[in-house]
């Protein structure tokens, strides 16, 4: 047995060594958002510094945490970002103590370099970080057979995928570059709507061939007849499905096809081998989504993340992004979206 003593931390590109994939075939609790292939999307697109502090032992990887230096506006102090665009993602250990001396090194390290930590995990009390409790999760189990999983399905959800099947909506599972174009399109409603600026283009070119391409998701269109009117993008890993982003046409929401969409996508992410399903982080002050993503015999977790020095408050960013970016963006054309979210999306996405 080796002596904690011959401990070390050892730096490395988490997308190019091998090693890193090692770890994270090795660890349970590692998820879609530690994979290279994700980290290689940001650091392809965003041009990040993407980097992995890693606890070596005997020549073995036994814990790592993966960083993206984030900080591209010129009065923006810069931090490392475990990960940015990425809902939850925290230290991979086996044990709190070596957990604790990763995040001791990482903290370390931050101080020395006058850089500021964000690591959206909830680390212990003792760890040094400020949390903030912003956010929950909501993950449903896919090992349950489907009759039985129906049946425990709220009734507004259970009416809603009936009012689907009743208006013969139907559900495409697809891997090609159509299927994202077609997304994108109703996705490009979506966040005009919202009054929210749209991932650049290019982001989702790359998700098909780092992610989609690779085996790691796919692309749910539901349609009525020929048109489609609902979308989602599901990223999958150590057995949980990811529902990374979603997407339905404003004009259709009466005949519900996210509901259909979803309930689908379940059945065939069970099929695919998926034990999880993660329908991804929620902020707390949305009683509304929490609600309808209750309604799918899902364990709601309180998802806190953890920051160095503190946690950040609000600033010029949120209010721009409050009282600017958000009507200007649902009062005029979708073009205006698409343009916001090519200049501005890596400042208020990360």
């Amino acid at each position: 047995m080796q002596s904690q003593s011959s401990r070390k931390v050892v730096v490395l590109d988490p997308v190019a060594d091998p090693r890193w994939y090692g770890l994270i075939r090795s660890n349970s609790g590692a998820g879609f958002f530690h994979h290279p292939a994700w980290l290689a999307l940001l650091a392809h697109y965003y041009k990040f510094k993407t980097f992995a502090l890693c606890v070596e032992q005997g020549g073995v990887l036994i814990a790592g945490i993966p960083f993206c230096e984030v900080g591209v506006l010129p009065l923006r102090r810069k931090k490392w970002v475990c990960l940015p665009f990425s809902d939850h993602c925290g230290p991979l250990t086996l044990s709190p103590d070596d957990s604790s001396y990763l995040v001791d090194h990482a903290i370390a390290r931050a101080l020395s370099l006058g850089i500021r930590l964000e690591i959206r995990h909830s680390l212990g009390a003792d760890s040094g970080c400020e949390r903030s409790r912003d956010y929950c999760l909501h993950v449903a189990d896919l090992e349950l057979e489907p009759g039985r999983l129906m049946k425990r399905l709220k009734s507004g959800v259970k009416g809603s995928i009936k009012k689907g099947h009743k208006n013969d909506l139907k559900t495409e599972n697809r891997r090609d570059m159509e299927a994202v174009e077609i997304f994108y399109r109703i996705h490009l409603k979506t966040r005009r709507k919202q009054g929210v600026p749209i991932q650049p283009r290019r982001v989702f070119t790359l998700l098909h061939q780092y992610i989609i391409e690779g085996g790691l998701g796919f692309i749910s269109l539901t349609r009525i007849k020929t048109r489609y009117i609902s979308a989602g993008v599901f990223c999958g890993f150590n057995g949980t499905i990811t529902y990374k982003y979603g997407a339905s046409d404003p004009a259709c929401l009466d005949v519900s096809p996210n509901h259909l969409m979803l309930w689908d996508t379940m059945l065939h992410a069970r099929q695919e081998g998926f034990s999880r399903f993660d329908f991804g982080r929620t902020d707390l002050s949305n009683a509304g989504l929490r609600f309808f993503k209750s309604g799918w015999n899902t364990k709601e977790t309180e998802l806190s993340y953890s920051y160095f020095p503190t946690a950040p408050s609000a600033g010029l960013l949120d209010w721009v992004s409050k009282k600017v970016v958000e009507p200007t963006i649902r009062h005029s054309p979708q073009i205006v979206c698409r343009m916001a979210g090519e200049a501005l999306y890596k400042h208020f996405g990360a």
